[in-house]
């Protein structure tokens, strides 16, 4: 009986090891997420050679060569999302980036840059010493600052790290401009807006006229017109940006459908 129970019990002990061991390790590795990324390129290539007369217009390039492997997380939940790899030419630029997912390693997008030499223009080493410049360096030890790099609602990457004992519990660093804030000033940043239009007056109304004349100015209408109070509802996959519109265009003027379900 003791020998039973014993078994059972290492049995359950094992089940718990395991599962601590899917839920730290379910991201793919950078190394897959590079090997997913120039399998695409080659693709990409190969399409360019059979159909010549696209060439130009296509984001990947033959000689191109795969390099860095970032992987950007959610935010607040601080999940893998997906990574971006990048893509650098016989120059040694940047020239075109891929979203892998980091939970399925399959390819989602892929775009051309503007050739510049680094993926992230602010290193982590970069992102540290802001940080403690932004902060009392009395307050920051050596060490105490793990970054990961979040896509916050704003739409831009920051390196973002969680203070444990200081005067603020949260640091996000800009990768591209090194403008730092902490969680205190995040919300009047912009940081957790997806939007920031000022409101306007709303669009000239000029139907009737349109039906008579067939024809509309573009000087009639506002640049940018900021509906108020529309539900905001991130994307919950790399690849469903229209489905996330589409469901803060609903939950405004309807009933809640799930990304999942107009993805359907």
């Amino acid at each position: 009986m003791c020998g039973r129970r014993t078994m059972t019990a290492c049995a359950l002990l094992l089940l718990v090891v395991l599962a601590g061991v899917g839920a730290a390790f379910g991201d793919i590795a950078p190394d897959m997420a590079r090997s997913a990324a120039a399998e695409l390129a080659a693709e990409v290539v190969a399409y360019g050679q059979r159909c010549p007369e696209v060439v130009e217009r296509l984001p990947i390039r033959p000689g191109t060569t795969v390099r860095d492997a970032i992987l950007v997380h959610s935010y607040p939940e601080l999940a893998g999302r997906y990574y971006v790899v990048s893509l650098v030419d016989e120059s040694d630029r940047v020239s075109s980036v891929v979203g892998i997912d980091a939970g399925t390693g399959q390819w989602q997008w892929y775009a051309a840059t503007n050739g510049s030499r680094r993926l992230l223009e602010v290193s982590e080493t970069r992102a540290q010493d802001i940080a403690r410049e932004l902060l009392d360096v009395r307050e920051l030890q050596s060490g105490q600052l793990a970054f990961r790099i979040v896509m916050m609602p704003d739409k831009r990457l920051y390196w973002h790290a969680g203070l444990a004992g200081a005067r603020v519990s949260e640091v996000f660093v800009d990768v591209q401009t090194g403008a730092a804030y902490t969680e205190r000033d995040k919300d009047a940043a912009g940081l957790t807006r997806p939007l920031d239009l000022a409101p306007g007056p709303p669009p000239v109304d000029r139907r009737d006229e349109i039906a008579l004349d067939g024809e509309i100015l573009s000087r009639d209408l506002p640049s940018a017109y900021d509906i108020e109070d529309v539900p905001y509802h991130e994307q919950i996959t790399p690849w469903y940006c229209g489905e996330s519109a589409l469901q803060m265009v609903f939950d405004y003027y309807g009933p809640y459908i799930s990304q999942h379900d107009i993805g359907d």
